[in-house]
């Protein structure tokens, strides 16, 4: 994926353990990141912006375009996925931190508060994550 000048790649495979949906590229991710690029003149995207990205699944592309073009960034999503997403923000240009969040018992996620944007894609998949 093109950021500009930068190239953004994420793994969403993981040899050691298996996740439910979290090791997809969901169409809804690719179509948030391309939206992120072609309308960031508008969004103003830049080292001054906090991004949060919910239920970024192993992969996370969507915040880590954000965190391309500059953004402050938290990727968010179970224990069971967080091993890739350390990974993908290690080797992507721009600050990417990562942050465990279960839907029904975390409630603090660190930039929450501040953020200018709460990105999401495909995050509501099972009735028992949101009852």
């Amino acid at each position: 994926h093109r950021v500009e000048d930068k190239t953004v790649r994420v793994s969403c495979k993981n040899d050691e353990t298996t996740s439910e949906f979290g090791d997809e590229l969901w169409p809804g991710a690719i179509f948030l990141a391309k939206y992120i690029v072609a309308n960031n003149q508008n969004l103003a995207i830049n080292s001054n912006t906090q991004v949060v990205e919910i239920g970024a699944g192993r992969c996370g592309l969507p915040g880590l375009t954000a965190a391309a073009l500059g953004a402050r960034v938290t990727l968010c999503d179970l224990n069971e996925n967080l091993a890739s997403l350390h990974f993908n923000a290690k080797v992507n240009p721009g600050s990417a931190r990562v942050q465990a969040l279960r839907w029904a018992a975390d409630i603090d996620v660190q930039g929450l508060e501040n953020a200018d944007f709460v990105l999401g894609t495909d995050v509501v998949y099972r009735e028992n994550l949101v009852a």
